[in-house]
């Protein structure tokens, strides 16, 4: 029985979060080794926040992530999340306009950083030949 069965539980998890977000962070996979009742818990929770229809469009809850990414210049996390919000539609404009107006509250290193980590997603879509909007 699968649900008896921390190894296939979590192998399942892995595989369907993937699917659903295109990537899994390696601490969430590492995660699925050692503690799978936790990431079962983790994925529960991003999935009430991000994938069930709230008063804020998917578009603008990315925004907010990545506003706060860029508050707390956390480079591993933008980059998936950057890389999301091109696939979800988001444009180049509206991600610069995110970190203009985080850093008006926290401060010109948090456009620094914004920028510094959207240009190399930008270069790396380049690079790939996929388009940056």
């Amino acid at each position: 029985d699968m649900a008896d069965d921390p190894k296939k539980r979590a192998k399942n998890l892995v595989a369907r979060s993937k699917k659903k977000r295109g990537y899994l962070p390696f601490w969430l996979e590492y995660m699925s080794e050692h503690d799978v009742d936790y990431l079962e818990a983790y994925e529960e929770h991003y999935e009430k926040l991000f994938d069930r229809d709230t008063a804020l469009p998917p578009k603008f809850k990315q925004l907010v992530v990545l506003s706060a990414l860029a508050v707390s210049r956390e480079d591993y996390g933008m980059q998936f999340h950057i890389r999301r919000a091109f696939e979800m539609g988001i444009t180049q404009a509206e991600m610069v306009n995110t970190f203009q107006t985080a850093a008006w509250h926290t401060g010109a290193l948090t456009l620094v950083h914004g920028m510094k980590v959207l240009l190399a997603i930008i270069e790396e879509r380049k690079q790939a030949g996929k388009p940056t909007p």
